[in-house]
């Protein structure tokens, strides 16, 4: 009795914890939901990884495989959406499939039924790559050494800066015959790209080129001449954003203000006049009792006399 009720506990929390819904717009599951892994795990680790699902579902066209893979934000399952090459984001979710299609519209609904999705804004580094030349799909994002060493080895992370807050977007672009990879990295401030860009400028046979935050390097750069002007395609154009409401002036704004000033203008007159009878009605008083201010005492010395 106690083995059963364990395994209804183990299967509880296992259908609890499953991603993957039984139906999702016309595709039903046809098969068991398995944890999937990800065939680099050290990647996806520092993508951020938290947990990812399989499973077989039929739908109008025929079978499909669709896998499901969580990550902590946005820019990790964006990160993994580029190194896997294919797949749907949603927030911090990718969906990819195999073995068959499935409609933008499934896959849209898939991701209305989605749990614990955490909202953020894409990494803005993306478009910083410039569109002229470069080939589909070669980009990667990383987010430290690991990331680093499978998208561009030839920048060692000690150069990178990782531990400055750095985070690298690289692609491939094809010149005629000549193919060259671009990587911009972007630090948190201009004074930390300064920095860096001293270790930068000591790659032999790099090209390097900083704008505000970024740094661009095609470390195969030198003497290509197609480099040069991809890298005055990459540009720091710091967007500000004011939050802080101004209202507009209005007709009736200045009704407001001219109401206010005559209201204040009648208000100084009337304190003025209440005061004018106060100081000036207490010293007729005074002198009504034969009370006289210090200031009209006048003493007679008789000298004469």
């Amino acid at each position: 009795m106690l083995r059963i009720l364990i395994s209804l506990l183990t299967l509880s929390a296992a259908v609890q914890a499953a991603l993957l819904p039984e139906q999702f717009g016309s595709l039903k599951r046809s098969g068991a939901v398995q944890a999937a892994a990800p065939t680099d795990k050290a990647l996806w680790d520092e993508f951020g990884f938290d947990g990812g699902e399989t499973a077989a579902y039929t739908g109008p066209d025929g079978n499909v495989d669709v896998s499901l893979w969580k990550f902590k934000d946005t820019t990790g399952a964006f990160a993994a959406q580029q190194a896997l090459g294919s797949g749907f984001q949603f927030r911090n979710y990718l969906v990819s499939y195999a073995n068959g299609s499935a409609a933008q519209s499934d896959l849209q609904r898939l991701s209305a039924k989605l749990s614990s999705t955490v909202t953020g804004a894409l990494p803005p580094l993306f478009a910083h790559l410039p569109k002229r030349g470069r080939i589909v799909k070669s980009e990667r994002y990383a987010l430290g050494p690991v990331g680093l060493s499978r998208f561009e080895p030839r920048v060692s992370p000690e150069t990178a800066g990782f531990d400055r807050g750095a985070e690298a977007q690289t692609a491939k672009y094809r010149f005629g015959q000549k193919e060259v990879q671009l990587t911009i990295f972007s630090y948190p401030t201009p004074q930390i790209a300064i920095e860096r860009f001293r270790h930068f400028e000591q790659l032999a046979g790099a090209v390097a080129k900083r704008s505000g935050t970024l740094i661009a390097i095609v470390p195969e750069g030198k003497n290509v001449s197609a480099v040069t002007r991809l890298l005055e395609d990459v540009n720091y154009n710091p967007k500000f954003t004011w939050n802080e409401y101004v209202p507009k002036a209005t007709t009736q704004d200045a009704a407001k203000m001219i109401l206010a000033i005559s209201v204040l203008a009648v208000g100084l007159i009337t304190a003025s006049l209440i005061l004018g009878l106060f100081f000036g009605g207490s010293r007729v008083l005074a002198r009504r009792f034969g009370m006289r201010p210090a200031e009209e005492d006048f003493t007679a010395l008789h000298i004469s006399d």
